[in-house]
């Protein structure tokens, strides 16, 4: 891959990109401070805040203190505006999530969705319920990120449907242009977003996050980069096919909630969480069922090792015990990986965002768009183009 050359107004851009993220991450910087956070020159923070600050981008203000010298410190302005994240990812709800620039949860609320049929009119009433918080709060809604629960084809404007039907015909991006009347919306596969998150607060060149719940998903990112793959399907593993007791199956029929409610007995997932709950202090006998399961679980992502080599693996479920014996069995498995004849080493994790249905990699992914918005207007010759 070639590079894209750096022309001095890239150097700039990026500067000033350093600058706001520095400010989104911290909420509150004085001048000096800002140089060490965004590694910047002096000169050159100067040069771009005093734009951004003429642009209502940031304000400047004297800090509280009640002795000594007042510095000032730079903020962004209390309605700058807000950014909004769409849950579509459950059959019978849609939930949404209100943050602020620095990700601070500000209000949130839910639709209940009765029938299948009824989603088109439930993802309307969210809609209308976020307008009317955008009206309350005075604030202009920056950005909307939609979490799916499947692969979303751009170019059709469409979500594979096979997990909800209920968002078949829905043209997710032409739906949110015409409610909102804005352009920063992202769409992502909710596998994408939840490995996103983690591949920030992990330290790790590369990550494999690996999803049981409904379906059965996954998603790879390596220095930064989510592999999609040619038809965005990497990472489609429950479509994967495995032959288990003595038949050809695919992963998602075997390993899904609804796969091990069937293999297990259990009526819903409640059931199944307390059935799991129990294994540690089950009998041989009661084992044998579960056992099987979760070393077929085990072993595909022992061989994950091999396929992608990630420096990590995060599994993650709605059911917390699922992933927790599925995270035993698969580092007993990957114990092998220090007596291969080839070097190799991986280390098993759950995950460290807890809060699912926060959805915090879509707004991070957000406000890092909105980010890139306000500086492709400073490439265009506006007030942030600094010479």
């Amino acid at each position: 891959m070639i590079k894209d050359n750096l022309t001095s107004r890239s150097i700039r851009n990026n500067n000033s990109y350093n600058i706001l993220k520095a400010l989104v991450d911290q909420q509150r910087l004085q001048r000096s401070e800002l140089t060490v956070y965004s590694k910047v020159s002096v000169i050159t923070v100067n040069k771009i805040v005093d734009k951004l600050l003429a642009a209502g981008v940031l304000t400047e203000t004297t800090a509280e203190s009640s002795i000594g010298r007042k510095p000032k410190e730079l903020t962004f302005p209390q309605d700058l505006g807000f950014f909004c994240c769409i849950n579509l990812c459950k059959i019978s709800q849609i939930g949404y999530f209100i943050y602020d620039i620095h990700s601070k949860p500000l209000s949130e609320g839910l639709v209940r969705v009765e029938r299948e049929s009824d989603f088109h009119t439930a993802l309307g009433e969210c809609l209308f319920q976020i307008g009317q918080a955008a009206r309350q709060m005075a604030m202009p809604l920056l950005g909307v990120c939609v979490s799916v629960p499947s692969v979303y084809y751009e170019q059709e404007d469409a979500v594979n449907c096979d997990l909800i039907p209920g968002l078949e015909n829905i043209r997710l991006k032409k739906l949110l242009r015409e409610s909102f009347c804005i352009e920063n919306i992202t769409i992502i596969h909710d596998v994408c977003a939840s490995a996103g998150i983690e591949y920030r607060l992990a330290h790790t060149d590369s990550l494999y996050y690996f999803y049981l719940g409904d379906g059965l998903g996954s998603a790879y990112v390596r220095k930064g980069e989510l592999i999609q793959g040619d038809s965005y399907a990497a990472g489609e593993i429950g479509q994967g096919i495995t032959s288990f007791e003595g038949e050809e199956c695919t992963y998602e029929s075997i390993l899904s909630i609804s796969g091990l409610c069937r293999q297990l007995g259990a009526s819903g997932q409640d059931e199944l969480e307390e059935t799991l709950k129990r294994y540690p202090a089950m009998g041989t006998i009661e084992k044998k069922k579960i056992d099987p399961i979760l070393g077929l679980a085990g072993e595909f992502l022992y061989n994950i090792c091999w396929i992608l080599n990630p420096g990590m693996i995060v599994i993650d479920s709605s059911i917390p015990i699922l992933a927790e014996l599925i995270r035993f069995v698969t580092m007993k498995k990957c114990e092998r990986l220090g007596s291969a004849p080839i070097g190799n080493h991986v280390s098993v994790t759950l995950p460290m965002e807890k809060n699912h249905y926060a959805m915090k990699g879509c707004v991070l992914l957000l406000v890092e768009r909105w980010i890139e918005k306000i500086l492709e207007e400073a490439s265009k010759g506006s007030v942030l183009d600094v010479n």
